[in-house]
């Protein structure tokens, strides 16, 4: 230290004389000579003399040495008492020295101190600091620049902050150490953070300001508080009261004063501001004295109330004005607290309580009404608020003159502006005439009901009435036709049967209207195919339309589905409505059938069907009639075309009832647009692709029609099966555009020719372009709407590939293209290319035991000969205790029921049978002219399994004969294996039946063959025998290879082409009137569409290949190739 360094300093320079005086004297002057001596002497005396100057010096030196310890002494005085700790480094040795201050700052023990060097401080240092990282950086900077200036505030870890000041030591200009102070600013930094926080506090309160309690004068106003006024804070400062407080001056401060004195408190009241713009608002202020030893002043906050205060008062006025409206309210009006008292009521209250509201209030109901009825009244408010909903309650009141009222109370919860409930409001409303009103209606509407009732008893009454006879009629007819008839005969009967059919329409919409009426019609929701539905409506619609020439075009948009759900016969009932319609109002045109789809999901799709016409069309007053129950366009229309009335009206309630609405557009002279939306769901059956093998696709085809619609239909449809389509409207444009494409290189593969078109005709179209001499010539399929004789010599005759019968829809198109394109000639397609379920499986139901149970004669006689004729063995019983006693004696393997007969009805012998355990199982059908709803539910409950409508239709009738009874084979199965034993149809193994020597019969038709119905196949010809004949020898050229066709397309693992293969000989074999080998193609192109194993595929075309085999050879020898 400094001390012991001055002390060394003063000990030398001590010992300096002496040691001079020593060498001296240790020089011996003896042997020396006097001169020597001599000068020895006076150098001791010079010696001597310096001696004492130097003493003198020391003497001086001494003086200022102790000087030197005095300032000594007083500097590390000074030093130990300051309030900083100090630390000083000289770096020529490192050596340290520190103050009492910096020891105790830094806490370091006693017994550390003699050996703390610079090292071992910044190691003891560094322990002590939450940041040592910081410290030793702030260390490493001031070594390395060791004459800078340093400054850094350290935290400690045991929460102490110390400020650390970094001075440089200089000596002679030259940095020869560091000074460096630490001051502990612990409580510094907390009063800091206290007046920060409560800055901040004050800087972001509400509205907050000061008042000198002297001056008056404002001074200090907080963010908020400017800017609720609009002022910057140095432009309040020294304002005075009045400056921006409109309802206070300075005198007001003694008020204040004298408040809060009285208060001993914060004391609130309310004022108005004055912005900086001069408007002002509505504040409350609270305020409390705030003193210190210097000033006093007024603390004042703020809060703006004008929203609220117009709140309060808009909430006064609509107070006002809900008294002033329950006042003026005819109905009793009242309202009460939650124990039922009551705090106010309106004047028609008062009327009929009999008191004064200044009574009312304060009373409950005990007070004022009977004990039975208060009680009554007071259960319901409870019940009111403890379940806080609205309750309503019929109360007899009896007024103060004795007249007793029922009144209707409404009860509602009251409730504050915190939402909680505080009682409850009442209106009550007289309903004394209107009960007695409603017990009138109740009485007219069981009147209305019984009249329903009767109603409907009548109909089925009349529907049975009626319906018998029309079955003679309709039944017998048909029947007579299947006869040998002279031409004039023929045509009388027929028309016999068209007006039957006419009047059983009619009486059917008479009962579809009644039933829409009652409600009482429900819907079916079943799978069906819209392509087969749209085509069982063109055999319909298209003989009519045909005849009258006109076009009937089907256009379906490629993104409706082909399987839906719903009611399909509903659906088809609405079509047919509107078509028949069209062909009824069109002399000449086209009848456009189209479907498109507006909206689909995962489930279902809302269709829009559209039936448009070239027609008389209809003016804006006829249109507004339209969709009316007996409604038509007009009487004249009415005295030519004929009709209920009704059709359009059920086809309305239809259309709603599956979740659609219809619509007219039309425009009188040019033709009518009908249409109608439906929503249907979606079917799982995977849609068939009508695409071609790849080697065909993309073929060039030529459609030539002159009616635009039809050709556009054409052309969509061949797109979408990938041919590239051209269409031209006339015979000669198509002459000229085949020119031109062998031109280019580029020819047909297939040309599509309408058979009548004006100027040129399809047959002529055809000669010309053949005459052409085409290196590579088109295949020529022709497009009729006449499936004659005439037309198929002319078109044998110069060459035509096939025919095609319009209406056309993709399946037949895309059947009889790959036909045509694959070598082979189809003959004939018609408008259809499968025939009903019921066709394809008839055969197999040869021999069945039938039992009618029909008490009416000619009912007898039309059901027998319709089922016989359908080769079925038929017994017939009078009543129902007749057939309950046969079927006990014999089997069946289907009775038919008639529900109203002597002795025992149909429904009560049903019930009977079913009794029968053994009789459990065998299929009863209702065969009944009671047509009305009720009359099927009560078949069906009854035991019974369907139910078929008199007059019988032949089709729906097959229909049900194939869905009931089992075919041959499982019947012979049925009656040797036990039943428990009895295999599944598809166990069964079919065996092809022997070939029959086939002959002509007298009719020129061949007979004898199985699996053929001549009359079948002839009645899809229209029951032209040349066309029946010329069919069959085009189905045996196309048909005889077709199973080698399909073992080459399974061998090449292409099931796209055998699964069309299958799909065209099911078509045409349906349309010839082979039954067997449809059935079996049928279930052929099913296995190949669901992907079945190859085994059950192979067994499927055994199984067909056996009778087709058969069949043609069959054919062959009937000398039809």
């Amino acid at each position: 230290m400094v001390s012991s360094w001055l002390a060394e300093r003063i000990a030398a320079m001590d010992r300096a004389p002496t040691e001079l005086s020593n060498a001296l004297a240790a020089n011996d002057p003896a042997p020396r000579a006097a001169d020597e001596v001599a000068q020895l002497r006076r150098d001791l005396a010079e010696a001597n003399e310096r001696q004492a100057i130097q003493d003198n010096r020391l003497l001086v030196r001494d003086r200022e040495l102790q000087l030197l310890r005095h300032s000594h002494e007083q500097l590390v005085s000074t030093l130990d008492a300051a309030s900083d700790g100090i630390l000083t480094l000289r770096y020529s040795d490192n050596s340290l020295y520190y103050n009492i201050r910096f020891v105790e700052l830094w806490g370091i023990p006693e017994e550390q101190l003699d050996a703390l060097d610079d090292a071992a401080l910044v190691a003891f240092q560094a322990a002590r600091v939450k940041n040592p990282e910081a410290l030793l950086s702030s260390i490493a900077q001031r070594r390395a620049n060791p004459d800078t200036e340093d400054y850094c505030v350290i935290e400690l870890l045991d929460g102490r902050v110390l400020e650390r000041h970094v001075l440089p030591q200089r000596l002679h200009g030259r940095c020869v150490g560091s000074v460096i102070t630490y001051r502990d600013i612990t409580d510094r930094m907390r009063y800091e953070e206290k007046m920060m926080f409560n800055h901040l506090v004050l800087e972001n309160s509400p509205p907050m300001y000061w008042i000198d309690r002297d001056t008056g004068t404002l001074v200090y106003a907080n963010p908020a508080f400017c800017r609720s006024l609009g002022f910057q804070p140095e432009e309040m400062l020294g304002m005075k009261i009045s400056e921006y407080d409109a309802q206070s001056r300075q005198e007001n401060l003694a008020d204040l004063e004298e408040n809060l004195q009285k208060a001993k408190g914060p004391v609130s009241f309310d004022s108005r501001h004055r912005r900086k713009d001069g408007s002002l608002c509505d504040v409350r202020l609270w305020a409390f004295k705030a003193e210190s030893a210097k000033k006093s002043i007024y603390v004042i906050t703020a809060r703006d109330v004008t929203a609220q205060k117009r709140a309060e008062q808009d909430k006064k006025r609509q107070q006002a004005m809900v008294l002033s409206l329950i006042n003026s309210m005819p109905d009793p009006v009242f309202y009460k607290d939650p124990e039922g008292r009551y705090l106010g009521c309106n004047e028609a209250y008062t009327t009929m309580s009999g008191r004064p509201m200044s009574e009312i209030v304060g009373m409950t109901c005990f007070d004022l009404f009977p004990a039975q009825e208060a009680e009554s009244i007071h259960a319901r408010d409870k019940a009111t608020l403890f379940s806080l909903q609205r309750r309503c309650s019929e109360n007899w009141i009896t007024y103060p003159n004795g007249r007793r009222v029922l009144f209707e109370t409404q009860v509602s919860p009251l409730w504050d502006e915190n939402a909680e409930p505080r009682g409850v409001l009442g209106i009550c409303r007289n309903i004394t005439e209107r009960k007695l009103a409603e017990e009138d209606i109740r009485r007219s509407k069981e009147l209305a009901e019984e009249a329903t009732r009767m109603k409907s008893d009548f109909l089925a009454n009349m529907s049975h009435e009626i319906r018998t006879p029309m079955n003679a009629i309709i039944g017998l007819s048909h029947l007579v036709l299947k006869t040998d008839l002279a031409p004039r005969q023929r045509d009388y009967i027929t028309k016999v049967q068209t007006s039957g059919q006419h009047l059983l329409g009619v009486i059917n919409d008479i009962l579809d209207f009644s039933k829409v009426e009652a409600g009482k019609l429900d819907l079916e929701q079943a799978d069906f195919q819209l392509e087969k539905l749209l085509d069982n409506m063109s055999s319909l619609i298209g003989e009519k339309s045909h005849e009258k020439g006109l076009e009937l075009v089907f256009e379906v948009a490629p993104d409706v589905p082909t399987c839906l759900v719903g009611d399909s016969l509903r659906l088809g009932q609405i079509l047919l409505n509107y078509a028949n319609n069209a062909v009824k109002f069109t002399e000449k045109g086209e009848i456009v059938v189209s479907v498109r789809a507006s909206e689909r999901t995962e489930t279902d799709v809302l269709l829009n069907f559209r039936v448009r016409d070239s027609g008389i069309g209809l003016a804006p007053e006829q249109m507004e009639r339209l969709f009316q129950s007996f409604s038509q366009a007009d009487t004249s229309t009415t005295r030519k075309f004929g009709g209920t009335g009704l059709g359009l009206a059920i086809s309305k309630k239809l259309a709603e009832l599956m979740g659609g609405e219809v619509g007219v557009e039309s425009e009188y002279g040019k033709g009518s647009s009908f249409w109608f939306s439906a929503r249907l769901g979606i079917g799982t059956a995977r849609a068939r692709e009508l695409l071609p093998n790849p080697d065909l696709r993309g073929r060039r085809a030529l459609v030539v029609d002159d009616n635009q619609y039809a050709r556009a239909v054409m052309v969509d449809m061949l797109e979408g099966m990938t041919f590239a389509t051209v269409q031209v409207p006339s015979g000669a444009d198509a002459v000229e555009e085949v020119r031109r494409a062998a031109a280019r290189g580029a020819p047909y593969d297939v040309i599509y020719l309408d058979w009548r078109m004006p100027g040129m005709d399809g047959m002529e179209t055809a000669r010309r372009i053949k005459a052409m001499g085409l290196a590579s010539p088109p295949l020529f399929l022709m497009v009729t709407a006449y499936g004659n004789e005439e037309l198929l010599r002319e078109a044998g005759a110069i060459g035509i590939d096939s025919v095609l019968v319009k209406p056309v829809n993709a399946s037949v198109l895309f059947d009889t293209t790959m036909g045509a394109l694959g070598g082979r000639r189809d003959g004939v397609a018609a408008g259809s290319s499968e025939s009903g379920p019921a066709d394809g499986r008839l055969a197999a139901l040869r021999g069945a035991r039938v039992l009618l149970v029909e008490d009416n004669d000619i009912n007898q006689l039309v059901a027998r000969e319709l089922l016989e004729d359908l080769g079925l063995v038929v017994e017939v019983a009078d009543n129902g205790q007749i057939a309950l006693d046969m079927v006990q004696q014999a089997p069946y393997d289907l009775v038919f029921m008639d529900m109203q007969m002597p002795v025992m009805d149909g429904v009560t012998a049903t019930r009977e049978i079913r009794r029968i355990d053994r009789l459990e199982a065998l299929p009863i059908a209702a065969m009944t002219a009671n047509a009305m709803e009720q009359d099927r539910r009560k078949c069906l409950e009854s035991g019974m399994n369907d139910f078929l409508v008199k007059p019988i239709d032949p089709q729906q009738l097959r229909t049900l004969l194939v869905r009931w009874i089992r075919p041959m084979a499982s019947r012979e199965a049925a009656a040797t294996v036990p039943a428990a034993l009895e295999p599944t149809p598809s166990a069964v193994p079919v065996a092809p039946a022997p070939v029959a020597a086939a002959r002509l019969g007298l009719d020129g038709l061949p007979q004898g063959i199985d699996g053929l119905d001549t009359k079948l196949g002839l009645s899809r010809m229209a029951g032209k025998k040349t066309l029946y004949l010329a069919m069959l020898k085009r189905y045996v050229a196309g048909q005889k290879p077709l199973g080698g066709e399909l073992r080459t397309a399974l061998g090449a693992a292409d099931l796209a082409t055998a699964e069309r293969l299958a799909h065209t000989c099911r078509g045409v074999s349906g349309n010839v009137g082979a039954t067997l080998v449809q059935a079996r193609a049928e279930a052929l192109e099913l296995a190949l569409r669901e992907g079945a194993p190859a085994a059950q595929v192979e067994q499927h075309l055994a199984q067909l290949e056996a009778p087709l085999a058969a069949l043609v050879q069959a054919l062959e020898e009937a000398q039809l190739a």
